[in-house]
């Protein structure tokens, strides 16, 4: 398992072996921070062909996720969209006094996959990472999870403030500064209040926004950036033409770093309400159709 000095060794007491029936897939529980988080898991109407879980945005409940899960069903897979630890149906929330970075949520991402792995072991599994939920994937998807076939990322890349053009990067870097120095200040950062993502825990966004500075995810012992080297399962990166939060090189300056792996880029041209970054996924019948195109590619 990944180890962080600062922020790891209370998550590492929590994981433990959670005993299932291998044909038990309505449920997903896993140890993370806090206790025990669980997930429902949705079937299709007949045997599923591959179980996918989904990675939400920032401050995003996985219910949100809902019609993507059911397009999903449609084409033949079972779903469990997860929430991000401090959300939905997580068992902890964010505070002065309760904090953490990017290793707790990768390692939270790699409890689920590997909980739903001894639930349905004969299955391919699959992880869908929106935005923060696609950074978070790649990085789990180097820490070599059994059964782990493949990974997509939709409106998800390095928040590099560079990667925008013109004054709109300027505006970029000074947002995700701004966001820091709030984190550090208040000890905890109040998204649900300034409308960006929802309350999240200070080290999360001072790591994400020193990220947008730099372009590097690196930020004392955290080094994402060698989760990303290492290798891993084939990646579809899929940006959303419009998306004004992840554009195209903001997207690839990610997925240039997955040196190890076999990674495709597409462009959704068509993307519903203008390429909104966060709000494909109420009409996801494009991201369904190009995991199961995806998944087929796998054979």
């Amino acid at each position: 398992m990944l180890r962080h000095a600062d922020e790891g060794e209370e998550l590492h007491a929590y994981v433990a072996a959670v005993g299932y029936s291998p044909d038990v897939i309505d449920e997903l529980a896993f140890a993370t921070l806090g206790g025990t988080q669980r997930a429902a898991v949705d079937s299709p109407a007949g045997a599923p062909r591959g179980l996918v879980v989904v990675a939400p945005a920032l401050g995003v409940r996985a219910s949100y996720y809902r019609k993507l899960c059911g397009a999903l069903n449609e084409l033949g897979f079972a779903t469990a969209a997860v929430d991000l630890p401090g959300h939905g149906e997580s068992p902890v929330r964010a505070h002065r006094r309760r904090d953490w970075g990017y290793v707790p949520v990768i390692e939270h991402y790699a409890s689920a996959l590997r909980a739903v792995h001894a639930a349905t072991p004969d299955l391919p599994k699959f992880i869908v990472g929106h935005s923060i939920g696609g950074q978070v994937a790649l990085m789990t998807a180097g820490m070599d999870i059994p059964g782990l076939r493949g990974v997509v990322v939709v409106a998800s890349g390095c928040p590099y403030w560079r990667t925008w053009d013109g004054a709109e990067a300027y505006r970029i870097r000074a947002a995700t500064w701004t966001c820091s120095l709030m984190a550090r200040s208040l000890g905890v950062f109040p998204g649900d209040k300034v409308g960006f993502g929802g309350r999240e825990p200070k080290t999360l966004i001072v790591q994400w926004a020193h990220a947008a500075q730099t372009g590097k995810y690196a930020h004392g012992s955290f080094d994402g950036d060698a989760l990303l080297a290492k290798p891993g399962p084939p990646t579809l990166g899929i940006r959303v033409e419009g998306d004004a939060l992840a554009p195209e090189r903001s997207v690839k300056l990610t997925l240039d770093r997955l040196k190890a792996r076999d990674v495709s880029f597409e462009r959704w041209n068509t993307a519903p309400h203008g390429g909104d970054h966060n709000r494909w996924p109420s009409e996801p019948g494009h991201v369904a159709s190009r995991v199961s195109a995806f998944a087929d590619g796998l054979g």
